[in-house]
């Protein structure tokens, strides 16, 4: 599984090693929703 960035709407960018298809996350900041961004 590769390593993706994800930034949520309070501005935390977290890296995450999630399957491919994976297009949000659990922000670890603020438990909002994080989208995956391209670095």
């Amino acid at each position: 599984m590769p390593v993706y960035e994800f930034q949520c709407k309070c501005g935390n960018i977290a890296e995450e090693l999630v399957k491919m298809d994976t297009e949000t996350i659990e922000c670890p900041k603020c438990h909002g929703r994080a989208k995956k961004i391209m670095s």
